[in-house]
């Protein structure tokens, strides 16, 4: 399946100004530079902010990720770790 269309959500207002300005020239920012990298591949990107409390599943993610690599993942299925946060986020 090729996926063209990409929703970035986050509850930090600051890093998706950064990302979607692409304000990350200082070499301190690797990791923001790597993002606005991917984002300028062939794919539409945008970008929302999210309340901090209904983002568990999206805080389990970004955990895994600082377990392994930094590269994009595509899930068909969410991963066994985030179910338990499905429920609780889709909730609100």
């Amino acid at each position: 399946m090729d996926c063209r269309r990409l929703v970035v959500e986050s509850d930090n207002a600051d890093a998706l100004k950064a990302i979607s300005r692409g304000l990350c020239n200082n070499g301190h920012i690797a990791l923001l530079r790597y993002i606005i990298g991917l984002c300028n591949q062939d794919w539409n990107v945008s970008f929302a902010q999210v309340m901090h409390g209904n983002n568990r599943v999206a805080d389990c993610l970004s955990k895994m990720a600082l377990e392994g690599d930094f590269r994009a993942k595509r899930f068909d299925d969410p991963p066994l770790e985030v179910l338990p946060m499905l429920s609780i986020d889709v909730s609100g």
